[in-house]
């Protein structure tokens, strides 16, 4: 999965039905618009898909966020870090977002 191209994503919600993904990446954040939880957050919103996304966390090297993102209803968590550090998110997914 790629979120900064149609293919595959926006082709496996269009014609899969595909509306959970789980992402993981080494983002290196380009400021000020394109950082990993924005573009995350983004594509989840503008896809109206549930995303839970992976990131490395290396700041030194510009590479931070991870974050649980639930199309149009918001973020259920994220995290974004200065400090080089393993950590866990957690929170309840609705297996569909209209039942949430």
């Amino acid at each position: 999965l790629d979120i900064l191209f149609q293919n595959p994503g926006l082709d496996m919600i269009h014609k899969c039905n595909t509306t959970h993904f789980i992402y993981t990446a080494v983002w290196f954040s380009e400021m000020p618009f394109q950082t990993s939880i924005q573009e995350q957050w983004y594509w989840s919103y503008t896809a109206d898909v549930v995303l839970i996304a992976a990131g490395y966390n290396a700041p030194s090297l510009g590479s931070s966020g991870s974050g649980i993102y639930l199309g149009r209803k918001g973020q259920a968590l994220y995290n974004m870090t200065e400090i080089r550090k393993s950590f866990m998110i957690h929170a309840d997914v609705p297996k569909t977002l209209t039942s949430f």
